[in-house]
């Protein structure tokens, strides 16, 4: 369903309600498909997050929204830092994570109202962070349109496990140093920016991964829907998956694993040498490094497409003993190995 037709289905079913209501929830409906486009998300599955016209319209005819729902802003302050460990699930709206300028936590609630339920608190070395509707579940669909925002500044340190969760929102976090750090998301882009790891997870149902500045030991990136960008990345083993969605990885260093089931996969690297294995349904597989290789045995295989391997039509090419193994497969797309021009 295109925004056009899911807007014309809901103004139908709203016609109950006075001119002025029906225009200031269409301008809402409007305002969502365009953040859900800016992160990566088609139409079709802006609409299906939202849900039955039909059913939207009811909630709102039996349950109207209330002409001031959005009060003041909500502050959290934490000073003591004997936590190692911090979890936070965010329900309605977008999560932001960044450092505190100072040695106190501090947790806000941008758009707080009586409906939602802001919570912090450290229990024993772990600090959970919840925002939870109170009870009034039938306000979902206003709390999707009208997002929330959190914003949680970390006092710099190392943690052992940053949980970070939203159920429909964005993940927006920087410059965090953690043993392990997980972040997830039902329905919102994720970006990671400066940020340091053991063990990194980052996955997503429904929107793009961003991803810069990264180091860790495991990297492990997943979407069902949306595009996968990796930027700047330092680590011994990446793995990336998206079901439909292109795979953007530039100057990721490690052994990696790329898969795709609908869409490009493209490598900009300065080095080949190493275990990388690409694969794509239905895309082109296009890898530029800034240096040839040494040491590789690169396998390329495409059932509808054209094979380059630094100018050559080989399957099979082999640098020095072969030693690392490059696996690129397309089951229809071209597959292009070169060497990056300098220019």
């Amino acid at each position: 369903m295109t925004e056009q037709q899911f807007l014309n289905e809901l103004e139908l079913a709203l016609t109950t309600l006075p001119a002025d209501e029906r225009n200031d929830i269409l301008s809402d409906i409007k305002e969502y498909f365009i953040n859900g486009r800016e992160d990566g998300k088609s139409d079709s599955d802006i609409a299906a997050s939202l849900g039955s016209p039909k059913e939207i319209a009811q909630e709102l005819v039996e349950f109207p929204i209330p002409e001031n729902i959005t009060t003041e802003n909500k502050v959290i302050r934490i000073p003591q830092t004997n936590y190692s460990n911090v979890r936070m699930n965010i329900n309605y709206g977008s999560l932001n994570v960044f450092p505190s300028e100072t040695d106190e936590t501090i947790i806000e609630l941008i758009g707080e109202n009586d409906k939602l339920k802001l919570t912090a608190e450290v229990l024993n070395d772990t600090l959970s962070i919840q925002l939870k509707s109170k009870k009034f579940q039938f306000f979902s669909f206003i709390f999707l349109i009208k997002e929330m925002k959190v914003n949680v500044a970390l006092p710099k340190k190392l943690y052992s496990t940053i949980i970070m969760k939203t159920d429909n929102g964005r993940i927006r976090a920087e410059k965090m140093l953690g043993k392990a750090i997980k972040a997830t998301s039902d329905n919102g882009s994720i970006g990671l920016k400066e940020v340091a790891a053991t063990v990194l997870e980052v996955k997503t149902d429904n929107g793009r991964i961003e991803m810069d500045k990264v180091q860790t030991d495991k990297l492990s990136t997943q979407t069902d829907n949306g595009r996968i960008e990796l930027r700047n990345v330092d680590a011994e083993k990446v793995i990336t998956e998206t079901d439909n969605g292109r795979i953007v990885m530039e100057y990721v260093n490690g052994d990696i694993i790329g898969k795709t089931d609908n869409g490009r996969i493209t490598l900009l690297t300065s080095s080949l040498d190493r275990m990388i294995q690409l694969e794509t349904d239905n895309g082109s597989i296009i890898v530029e490094t800034e240096n040839k290789p040494t040491d590789v045995s690169i396998h390329a295989k495409t059932d509808h497409g054209r094979v380059s391997v630094f100018g050559d039509k080989n399957s099979r090419t082999v640098f020095g003993n072969g030693t690392n193994s490059i696996r690129l497969s397309s089951d229809n797309g071209k597959i292009t190995v070169a060497k990056k021009s300098m220019a």
